[in-house]
């Protein structure tokens, strides 16, 4: 059994990528069905032919990736695995994109003689380790229990099903917002792999950036008590009236066969102040009522209730608006209900 252990004398080229542990002869096989013979002629043919071809020895490793990565290599005509076995890994190339092993030398205790990529293959599964920053396997484990349950390596997951259904590869990156402003909303690319390549270009970004406005933020902000917000509190009975105040009433807060007819069923104010939308940052749209919420007029308690929120604030009483269309009198339901009480 391979100890993984880059130790002591090697006989062979076959035994060093044999001891390495980077040869998955269970994921070469299963991958390759021109390749369900015996075990020992897997690891023969992947050297021999395999890399050329650009068949994988693990998941990990991508001979044709490594290969346009390094020119030099490629330059060579040498198997890339063998080239990152012997000095790629210590040279801090990666395997793949999907492997950092400088960071992940950095980031954990990898035993002495072992290759991070070795060390990473045999602890993938549980969680507790990530292939690079950029792909955090904790947070992926507890925000998708179902992959957890399933035993899977996360990042695996992710990269074949995981990025389709829009999953986080990391707490700080937004799927749906990275794939509508960068790719085009392609469903079938993955955010993560194009993040990797383009992170570092002037106005890509994993998430909205904070300080940007947008149609949602501004209407969130709108639609909360502001820094200057006040409770309500009623003026003192001690207050000197200086004046009477009386304040215009606009009753188009009930329904009548009329605004059916024209605007639709139900039709009030309400349905207009809805539509209001922020169109530039620091629009103050919506507006949402404060205190009695979208009120209805058909009943008494709204007014009264409005009739004592009038009277603490020194208001003496309300002109109530209606209208005249052809000689019909409409929406004067309010007018009819200050009379009672």
């Amino acid at each position: 059994m391979s100890t993984g252990l880059l130790v002591g004398p090697i006989g062979s080229t076959l035994d060093l990528l044999d001891q390495s542990g980077l040869f998955d002869v269970d994921y070469y096989v299963a991958c390759n069905a021109d390749m369900a013979g015996p075990r020992p002629e897997a690891m023969a043919h992947y050297h021999a032919h395999g890399w050329r071809e650009g068949r994988k020895p693990n998941l990990y490793f991508d001979p044709g990736w490594y290969l346009a990565e390094n020119p030099d290599v490629s330059a060579e005509g040498i198997d890339p695995l063998l080239h990152y076995i012997m000095r790629g890994e210590t040279e801090e190339r990666r395997p793949s994109s999907w492997f950092d092993p400088a960071w992940y030398n950095r980031t954990y205790t990898v035993p002495q003689g072992m290759l991070a990529l070795r060390h990473y293959l045999l602890h993938r599964a549980g969680g507790l380790v990530s292939a690079m920053a950029e792909f955090d396997s904790p947070f992926y484990l507890k925000a998708y229990p179902d992959v957890a349950a399933a035993g899977l390596d996360p990042l695996e997951h992710y990269m074949v099903q995981g990025f389709r259904e829009a999953r986080k590869p990391f707490a700080g990156f937004d799927p749906a917002f990275y794939r509508q402003r960068y790719l085009g909303g392609d469903l079938e690319a993955n955010p993560l792999l194009h993040y990797l390549v383009h992170r570092d270009r002037p106005g890509v970004h994993p998430s909205l950036p904070s300080g940007e406005t947008t149609l949602p933020r501004e209407m969130r902000r709108n639609t909360q008590a502001g820094p200057f917000f006040e409770t309500r509190r009623g003026l003192p009975d001690t207050v000197t009236r200086r004046a009477r105040v009386i304040a215009y009433y606009l009753p188009q807060f009930h329904a009548v066969a009329r605004n059916d007819e024209w605007w639709g069923t139900g039709f009030t104010e309400w349905t207009n102040i809805a539509r209001g939308l922020p169109r530039f940052a620091g629009h103050y749209q919506p507006r949402i009522p404060r205190d009695l919420g979208h009120y209805r007029l058909e009943g008494t308690s709204v007014l009264r209730q409005q009739a004592a929120m009038a009277r603490a604030a020194g208001i003496d009483g309300f002109v109530f608006y209606f209208y005249w269309f052809n000689g019909e009198h409409l929406l004067d339901l309010s007018v009819v209900l200050q009379l009672v009480g």
